[in-house]
């Protein structure tokens, strides 16, 4: 079954890849929001998953809502070390971005050429 892309807005928008729409400081205040709101919200629904696993009378119950609990903790600590890697991989791309950018349109006669090697981490204003 082929699934509706509701992304195709028409003919001026077929052909064009849809994923690259969103501007780097949208990305960025997706990862912040992700931060601020996931894992908190993974770690209060742990939290209660384990105290009503905790009221309950029932045994087998409450083995099954304790396994839920540390299940849902592992997900929120899976969650931040990925949100983390993504964070400072995009980090990373935003200032190569910026640098070559920057390299190019200093002035100083920089081509596309200029790219081949380049580490930002070497530059004075990487810090």
């Amino acid at each position: 079954m082929r699934r509706h892309n509701t992304n195709d807005n028409g003919p001026a928008h077929r052909g064009r890849d849809d994923r690259l729409q969103t501007t780097p400081g949208e990305l960025a205040d997706l990862i912040a929001a992700s931060y601020r709101r996931a894992p908190r919200a993974v770690l209060v629904a742990a939290g209660f998953t384990g105290l009503a696993g905790w009221l309950t009378g029932i045994a087998w119950l409450q083995g099954l809502l304790a396994t839920l609990a540390v299940l849902t903790g592992l997900y929120a600590a899976g969650h931040l070390i990925f949100l983390a890697r993504a964070a400072r991989e995009y980090a990373d791309a935003l200032a190569t971005t910026h640098a070559l950018y920057v390299r190019r349109h200093d002035g100083s006669g920089g081509t596309e050429g200029d790219a081949d090697g380049f580490d930002p981490r070497k530059e004075p204003w990487w810090g």
